[in-house]
């Protein structure tokens, strides 16, 4: 199977196995150099990581959507500072009390990450269908006993302070609520309902979970020592943080950039049928009134931008098309390609192109797209926003929509601070 390297997906998966055998090649030295090589590789690669979450957050700073938000940052900087605390006590100090204050670090990471999981996850709306339940019944009965065990044998340990007892017991404990919420946010991801930013996350909490219950084991054993395969898969951990934020800070900015480009560079004197500084809502079945409207209004000169749920080469063919950018809601893989559930990357796509521009002109096909994989209330957000942006750059904005898929409410509210237009009138 071939792999399609255009697709954030696909390029964060094809550099994963490079990045789990570089780190168990660290297997072959010993273990004070390992501990040496994580305690400075760990911390470096966190900090790449939330440069490009940073790139990211900051990047979705001006829409209404905070998917990737300020919760997130904050997360990873809770795991760099725990580990440069512990650095500092295990390579400077060379006495690292236990537990120390990286453990308390670690541990309001570990309740913040729960609540952002769990935030998100209410926020998709996830139904508990019976199947769901029922594997959720199922991990919740085997985790507690295994919990029961685990804690257990650390409360009644000999080798254990108070304080060692408390900390160690909270460790697996957390564990088990991420992971839960992994699977399920695995589950969304795998239905098109998650950025590929979650994804990303799941994989590396895939590698920090196994680390964790490695170390928990071996600690309560009194087997563990630093540079061990626990603290070897804390640096797959961060590594595939990096790599994968890293891509996605990188296609984030490409998307950003795009120039606003005249279709013809001798415009024909004709009358524009649409106006600057208004949003015009075309109701129509099929879509083909609003991209006849919008190629029409391209040879007076203007600047325009498409963003559609049709394959991009298919609408430069049919309508002709050699500079105006052609950006394609979807989620399969693709170098124009944009997962439609990323409202963040979309309106930002579309702002900052309207900002650069000076006579331009925006058609947004696939509202119904976007509603699917969200909701109404956050596709109608989505459009607000657009049409305030549009009004004070001087810009318009065509907004394609199938009246059939709405309801007479719905319709109504798309409508405000619009021009309606199209066939499909009769119905909206």
């Amino acid at each position: 199977m071939k792999v399609d390297f255009k697709s954030n997906r696909s390029l964060f998966i094809a550099g994963i196995p490079p990045i789990v055998i570089a780190c168990l090649s660290l297997l072959a030295l010993d273990e004070t150099t390992v501990a040496t090589v994580v305690y400075t590789v760990v911390p470096s690669l966190g900090l790449i990581g939330a440069i490009g979450l940073f790139v990211l957050v900051w990047m979705n700073r001006r829409t209404p959507f905070k998917d990737i938000g300020a919760g997130l940052f904050v997360f990873m900087w809770t795991g760099i500072s725990g580990w440069i605390i512990s650095g500092v006590y295990s390579q400077i100090i060379h006495d690292v009390p236990s537990p120390s204050v990286a453990d308390a670090v670690w541990i309001f990471g570990y309740f913040l990450l729960i609540w952002l999981m769990y935030s998100h996850v209410q926020s998709v709306g996830l139904k508990f269908t019976k199947p769901l339940q029922i594997g959720a019944g199922l991990y919740w009965v085997s985790m507690s006993l295994f919990l029961v065990a685990f804690v257990g044998s650390t409360a009644t340990s000999e080798d254990l302070t108070t304080l060692e007892k408390i900390a160690y017991s909270i460790y697996p404990v957390a564990d088990v609520f991420v992971l839960f919420f992994v699977g399920i946010l695995l589950s969304l991801h795998r239905r098109g309902l998650l950025e590929d930013i979650w994804f990303i996350m799941m994989i590396a909490l895939a590698f920090w979970m196994t680390s964790d219950f490695l170390y928990l084991g071996a600690t309560a054993s009194g087997a563990y020592s630093e540079g061990s395969l626990s603290d070897i898969l804390y640096v797959c951990t961060y590594a595939s943080i990096a790599w994968g934020f890293g891509i996605l800070a990188i296609r984030r900015i490409k998307f950003s950039s795009i120039v606003p480009r005249a279709e013809t560079e001798k415009p024909e004197k004709l009358v524009e049928s649409i106006k600057p500084r208004v949003t015009y809502v075309i109701w129509s079945p099929d879509g083909d009134e609003a991209f006849e409207l919008f190629t029409s209004n391209l040879h007076t000169g203007l600047e325009g931008l498409i963003v559609t749920r049709r394959q991009p080469s298919t609408v430069k063919e049919r309508y002709k098309l050699e500079r105006t950018p052609v950006l394609w809601l979807a989620t399969v893989a693709g170098s124009d390609s944009v997962f439609p559930g990323n409202l963040g990357i979309i309106t930002d796509m579309i702002t900052r192109f309207l900002e650069k521009g000076s006579n331009t002109i925006v058609l947004l096909d696939g509202f119904e797209s976007i509603v699917t994989h969200t909701e109404f209330r956050k596709a109608l957000l989505m459009v607000d926003t657009l049409k305030d942006i549009t009004a004070a750059n001087q810009s318009r904005l065509l907004v394609t929509i199938d009246p059939r898929t709405l309801s007479e409410k719905e319709r109504s509210l798309v409508s405000a601070n619009s021009v309606s237009l199209g066939t499909g009138m009769a119905v909206a």
